[in-house]
């Protein structure tokens, strides 16, 4: 690389940079998680694949400044998600057991 402005160019500087392996979110991650409808206004319902034991899950519902704005947790495999409070915009929901994130989904509130 090299900076360049109108003036002038530096000389080329070279770094070599070993990458590793990126940890996926999770090894046990849950891709199947439908949630409909997405967008919504007032309420979705999010739907975990049966065979995926919900012991111990939480919810965590992230706003698009990162911040935490709800905590459910998920005694079924169907769960209601009700808007409430919650302004319109783009959530994330994070999916954690055993104080790891396993999945992480997208929301839009109309």
């Amino acid at each position: 690389v090299r900076s360049q402005n109108v003036c002038a160019s530096s000389a080329y500087l070279t770094k070599s940079v070993t990458v590793n392996n990126c940890p996926r979110v999770g090894e046990n991650e849950i891709s199947e998680i439908k949630i409909q409808p997405n967008p919504f206004s007032e309420f979705t319902i999010l739907r975990f694949p049966e065979e995926y034991n919900l012991q111990q899950v939480k919810l965590h519902v992230i706003d698009i400044n990162g911040k935490l704005v709800r905590q459910i947790t998920a005694p079924e495999n169907v769960v209601v998600f009700e808007r409430k409070n919650l302004k319109s915009g783009i959530y994330s929901i994070e999916v954690i057991k055993n104080e790891q994130i396993i999945s992480v989904k997208r929301i839009i509130i109309e």
